[in-house]
């Protein structure tokens, strides 16, 4: 069900690989319960642990789950095991991501003929995760040893600016695509990919070094105000350019390169694609598809992950940093509300502070590519007052 000793060998040493499968285990069984192939309803967990169960009814069977909780927007995190328990107690490991999928898909003739492709996609995901996580160790060796320091800072006194974005990119696992600045003297450019990627030093997101300069461990008021400037910093540009230009910008973690200062405040974003920005007609009613796409790549693709990552690390279970969000989003729209027909500004404004969300179904797109209703999936709106992490 797995990889085979071929795949292994021919991509990765074995714990890179390892550490390829848990990455995509997680990125699977998120998407799974986003595209309501799972059901996070019905997710069970046992007094006094962050373990969980979901029945399958049609198995019978259940779904464990090591360490799994629900986060704003419905996001399913699980950080542990994940294994198929039969009606008769057999339990069958499911820390392979393609094998997972053939035990949840086991029988449904609906998707087995795009099934095999769908799992060779997902056996192509993890080798490219294993040959990031490999790559790293080569971006560590070009950079000058700085005692004590982390990734970022090793950086600054190794490289000029265009060479630190490239190999930023290198460490997210992205092939470093072209960008049009040489004089950024004093600037540092980090794309938002690499902001949450795992930094060298303690496994802890990257972001975490920008604000941890000088070993000082930032308090919850520091890293709210951190966060809300850097989720200005992107939506001014995005929620201005839709409104008044009717223009998307695809301001998603890996096309946007933020500009910080030396001491890690955010300043201003660079797109580094021409084609990032796309032109859509002003439908009279309200373009969906148009406003879709600004919270899938900006909010979905973006400021989500990063509020997850911060609040990990610094204010756990807290639903500060989509307050934060919530608040900035609210400030760019008053910023251009004379320059915008009311009626559209307000529906607008209304549908993405407090109506639900969506994103594509990817993976329900793989499986059933001829189904229209599969196209795309409802999310909760973390920025809606009062929403916040599932109780169990």
């Amino acid at each position: 069900m797995g990889a085979t000793d071929q795949d292994l060998s021919a991509c990765a040493p074995e714990a890179a690989w390892r550490a390829a499968q848990d990455v995509t285990l997680r990125r699977l069984v998120r998407a799974l319960f986003d595209e309501d192939l799972l059901d996070r309803s019905k997710l069970v967990v046992t007094p006094g642990t962050c373990n969980g169960w979901l029945p399958l009814w049609q198995r019978p069977a259940l779904l464990f789950f090591e360490q799994v909780e629900v986060a704003p927007a419905g996001t399913v995190m699980c950080r542990g095991e994940v294994a198929l328990v039969l009606g008769n107690g057999d339990r069958i490991a499911g820390n392979d991501p393609v094998g997972l999928l053939e035990l949840l898909l086991e029988g449904d003739a609906s998707c087995a003929v795009r099934l095999p492709q769908v799992k060779a996609d997902l056996l192509a995901a993890m080798r490219a995760e294993a040959a990031a996580i490999v790559a790293r160790t080569e971006v560590l060796a070009q950079v000058q040893a700085v005692a004590g320091a982390g990734l970022i800072e090793r950086l600054r006194h190794s490289c000029s600016p265009r060479e630190m974005a490239l190999l930023l990119d290198h460490w997210a696992g992205m092939s470093g695509q072209g960008i049009g600045f040489d004089r950024a003297e004093g600037l540092l450019p980090i794309c938002g990919a690499s902001l949450v990627a795992e930094g060298p030093v303690d496994g802890r997101p990257l972001v975490c070094e920008l604000l941890e300069q000088g070993g000082r461990r930032p308090d919850g008021a520091v890293v709210a105000a951190w966060f809300g400037a850097y989720a200005s910093a992107l939506l001014q540009p995005a929620i201005g350019l839709y409104l008044r230009h009717g223009v998307v910008l695809s301001a998603d973690a890996q096309r946007c390169l933020m500009l910080f200062d030396t001491g890690g405040r955010p300043l201003f974003v660079l797109m580094r694609e021409v084609d990032a920005a796309e032109r859509v007609p002003q439908v009279p009613g309200g373009g969906m598809a148009a406003r879709a796409g600004l919270i899938d790549t900006c909010f979905m693709r973006h400021l989500h992950p990063l509020a997850l990552a911060l609040t990990q690390q610094y204010l756990p279970r807290s639903t500060v940093l989509w307050q934060i969000l919530r608040e900035e989003t609210s400030r760019c729209f008053d910023a251009v509300r004379a320059g915008v027909e009311l009626g559209h500004w307000q529906r607008e404004r209304d549908a993405i502070l407090d109506m639900p969300w969506s994103t594509p179904a990817m993976l329900r797109m793989q499986l059933w590519p001829n189904d229209g209703r599969q196209r795309r999936c409802a999310l909760p709106n973390p920025l809606v007052l009062g929403a916040g992490w599932h109780q169990f």
